[in-house]
Parts: C-alpha cells; structure tokens; sequence
C-alpha cells in the first residue's frame, strides 16, 4: 500500500527529498569510517579517535537504524540515490582547495595583519608549488 500512495509525487519533490536523504547518508558512511578507526596522521592534520568502544558500537546500531528507514524510503518514493565516481569527488575537492590556498599567498594575508619582511619570499613559492600540486591531482584524477 506504501508503494501505490506515493506512486503521484512530482519529480522536482522526490529530487528535494533524495538530495537531503543523500546528503545525510554520505555523512552517515563518513561517521561510520571515523567511528571504525579511520586515524589519519599527516603533516599538519591529525584525527584521534577517543571514543569508547561502548560510544562506537551505539553510533555504529544507530547508523544501521537510518540506514534501514533510508533503504525504506528509497523502496517506497522510487528514490535513485546517487553514484559519485572518486575523479569528480577528487577534481571538486580541488577546486576548493585551489581558492582556499591562493587566499593564503602573502598578498592576501595583509588583511589579518602587517606580514613581516621575507614572508612573502619564503610562502608565495611553497604555496604557489602546492597549488600546481592540486592541479596535477586534478588533472589526474579527470583523464580518461
């Protein structure tokens, strides 16, 4: 009786839904990595993982929880969900990246303050070769 209820809602309506549940779900496989131990440890970033194994198990069943009404409602308003191949997740990341690092190059970084003298002679070139790093990943990551 579910299927046949829904089987009238506009497409513009089921795509606002999928879009949030799709959302929703991609955190939920973020949270779920996090929780299952993912402990990156590079550079300058560090995740630590200082959840009890009581708090990862409740997480964990909760997850399954949200995963099964997400299943539920993908059954009954004919939800497609979405499929992201890794080069368009990458090549977006990039993009972000690229304005967030020229916003770091020494011409921009006068707004929060008076930069001292061979600041912009030491970073302007380390950030310009991390920029042309980013684009070489994208590049990469969009050959077909």
């Amino acid at each position: 009786m579910k299927e046949t209820l829904f089987l009238k809602i506009g497409e513009n309506l089921r795509r606002g839904i999928e879009t949030s549940l799709v959302f929703l779900d991609e955190n939920l496989c973020e949270f779920e990595k996090l929780v299952k131990g993912r402990g990156i440890k590079s550079a300058l970033y560090v995740e630590k993982n200082s959840l009890s194994s009581g708090q990862r198990k409740e997480i964990l069943s909760e997850i399954e929880v949200i995963r099964k009404i997400l299943k539920e409602l993908k059954d009954t308003l004919k939800l497609n969900g979405t499929v992201n191949d890794i080069d368009r997740i990458i090549w977006g990341h990039c993009s972000g990246l690229w304005e967030v690092l020229v916003e770091t190059e020494s011409k921009y970084l006068k707004r929060y303050g008076e930069t001292p003298s061979g600041l912009s002679d030491y970073l302007d070139p380390k950030i310009t070769k991390i920029i042309e790093g980013i684009k070489h990943i994208s590049a990469v990551a969009c050959q077909k």
